[in-house]
């Protein structure tokens, strides 16, 4: 990059920015390091008619982002001088969730109904709700998608000259589909947890 003066440039010009809001900062393709808690276990199902028994069922897993210390980022982390929020190193981050196991999304676009091993619906349904934001279930998304802007920074940050990981808490909730009967037999999904940053 080589930014120039727009006034009385007139043999070099270069970018004019007018608008105050403008950030640049460079950040490598391989900064990025995302950690999930594998695996989500639900325990057995034991219902009847009428009877949910060890239904719903709710487990909190965590999404942890850092710098990867594989990634050679030179001084971007070095406190610049001023040394102050205009200066320092940000990173905002958001989290997708994918689809990528048995089961279909629902119309909601926030539930997964299950299968069982038979591919046959079995009368559950998971959702991921996002345990800081007051247990919102997050949309579940069939295929990456671009980030919709008012996303950028809803799963959190890394900023100063030191990040720490940004760590973000979700609960896995297993409840009745609604009117479908129960069906016996195991069942699994997987769902992808995409972090982008920017």
């Amino acid at each position: 990059f080589k930014l120039i003066a727009g006034v009385g440039a007139v043999l070099s010009p270069g970018p004019f920015i007018t608008n105050s809001p403008t950030r640049m900062q460079f950040v490598p393709r391989c900064i990025g390091d995302v950690s999930v808690d594998s695996l989500v276990q639900f325990g057995r199902i034991i219902a009847m008619k009428g009877y949910m028994g060890t239904l719903p069922q709710q487990y909190p897993f965590k999404v942890t982002t850092r710098i990867d210390p594989s990634c050679n980022i030179g001084s971007l982390l070095t406190p610049a001088t001023p040394d102050n929020e205009r200066t320092q190193f940000l990173m905002l981050l958001s989290a997708q969730f994918i689809l990528q196991g048995p089961g279909r999304i629902d119309g909601d676009g926030t539930s997964i109904i299950l299968h069982n091993e038979d591919g046959v619906e079995n009368g559950l349904r998971m959702q991921i709700l996002d345990t800081e934001n007051a247990n919102q279930p997050v949309p579940i998304l069939p295929a990456p998608v671009p980030p919709l802007r008012d996303d950028v920074g809803s799963f959190g940050q890394l900023a100063g000259s030191n990040p720490a990981a940004a760590v973000h808490t979700y609960t896995a909730s297993l409840t009745p589909d609604a009117g479908k009967e129960l069906k016996l037999g195991k069942y699994s999904t997987q769902v992808l947890v995409k972090v982008t940053y920017y």
